[in-house]
């Protein structure tokens, strides 16, 4: 699959346009907008952000069903339409200031082989629900972002959870609904049929995303001491030595 990276079209040589995409947007993320917020919010919670998030962009579509146009930040705006049975609008929702000056001032690009370092970007923990915050030992959690593909039978590729204390590593096997179908766990390594690319463990539970994000399930070990660990993705490709992402934030072991 190829992946994109998003460059200023000002920057951009005049050779590598004609491989450029315009910039499209669909649903905002709501977790990737949490990150990207969470640093300025006074809040210092991804929980509470996330509500309050929330509930604003439901509150200007409210408003915009009652007939008033409505903005959620910068990056939607509600606009009423034609009135309906009951006394409400239809809605059209339009990308507001921010996302129209993205398109306007940005394309996506392919990314060169040699650039695909690692970039694991959202983990969310299945037992939990909590978002680059909390794992829970036995349990399983998905992980989201660029390049996330491994060869498990490297012994230093892999995704890896680190002690930020004395540094012991931790590898996390992936998930795979074929091969058990009480508990749904298991780890397997295939090639794609196509391309040949290699992908992480739990292939059945791997998705595409539209933005050119990978989606893994992964399992959380049962021996996982309490504390604060960072997350890795080690990998190589073909012409490039180990090359290790790591997730923004720490994130702890439910003790």
């Amino acid at each position: 699959m190829t992946r994109y990276r998003l460059v200023k079209k000002d920057a951009l040589p005049a050779s590598a346009r004609a491989a450029a995409l315009p910039v499209a947007f669909d649903d905002v993320d709501i977790d990737l907008l949490v990150e990207w917020l969470l640093p300025q919010s006074p809040l210092r919670s991804r929980t509470q952000l996330r509500l309050q998030l929330e509930d604003e962009m439901a509150a200007a579509l409210e408003k915009a069903m009652r007939g008033e146009r409505a903005a959620f930040l910068d990056i939607y705006e509600y606009v009423p339409g034609d009135a309906q049975p009951g006394g409400v609008y239809a809605v059209t929702r339009e990308p507001g200031p921010l996302l129209r000056e993205i398109a306007a001032t940005h394309c996506f690009v392919p990314a060169q082989d040699d650039a695909r370092t690692p970039q694991p970007v959202l983990l969310r923990d299945l037992t939990t629900g909590a978002v680059n915050e909390l794992l829970t030992p036995s349990g399983a959690a998905t992980l989201r972002g660029f390049d996330i593909a491994w060869d498990a039978a490297a012994e230093d590729e892999g995704v890896f959870l680190v002690d930020v204390l004395d540094g012991m590593k931790f590898r996390l096997e992936g998930v795979d609904d074929e091969t058990d179908e009480r508990t749904g766990l298991g780890c397997g390594v295939d090639l794609d049929e196509h391309d040949g690319s290699r992908l992480s463990g739990g292939r059945e539970r791997e998705k595409a995303m539209n933005d050119g994000q990978i989606e893994v399930t992964l399992r959380i070990p049962s021996g996982l001491p309490a504390g604060s660990f960072r997350l890795e993705v080690r990998n190589r490709s073909a012409r490039a030595p180990l090359q290790v992402g790591r997730l923004a934030v720490e994130v702890r072991i439910a003790g």
